[in-house]
């Protein structure tokens, strides 16, 4: 019977120091199951948040090409417009140019016009004169003449060689 009470003394030790001891195994199990759960879903979260992060940087190289390209849209017509607005006032200068040109041949022919007049005025006035002196004989006359058509006739053909525009 000693046998018997020393059997159960030591089963009833065994069981209340194996019980605690297979319990506290069980809690490291289950703690090592949660914390590799945990440590798969942290794992999981950090790449789909390295996932989102690459995709915002794609998405913002894109946005800068795109702006990129849509500023140099800009620059080309920019550059466009300007030459449209040097050819217009390269022109319209051009322009301008020959109308100063042909206002100052005006101005010239005025100016030669105005001489001609009075020398036709002069010639008039003095041809008078001539005829009226009697001390001119006809053959005289008719030379002064002539050398009066010669003086109009050279100032009408530079008249001509001044008007040419």
């Amino acid at each position: 019977m000693k046998n018997y009470r020393i059997y159960w003394v030591l089963l009833i030790s065994f069981v209340i120091i194996a019980a605690p001891v297979k319990q506290v195994r069980a809690q490291f199990v289950i703690g090592e199951v949660i914390k590799l759960t945990v440590t798969k879903v942290i794992k999981a979260i950090d790449l789909k948040v390295q996932r989102m992060q690459n995709k915002t940087i794609w998405l913002q190289n894109a946005q800068k090409v795109i702006e990129n390209e849509m500023s140099k849209t800009r620059l080309t017509e920019i550059s466009g417009w300007t030459a449209q607005q040097r050819t217009l006032y390269s022109n319209y200068y051009m322009e301008l140019g020959k109308i100063k040109s042909i206002i100052a041949n005006y101005q010239r022919i005025k100016e030669i016009t105005l001489k001609q007049a009075a020398l036709v005025s002069e010639y008039k006035r003095a041809w008078t004169l001539f005829r009226q002196d009697s001390h001119f004989n006809p053959q005289e006359l008719n030379y002064m003449q002539q050398v009066y058509a010669g003086i109009l006739d050279a100032s009408v053909k530079n008249r001509m060689r001044s008007c040419w525009w």
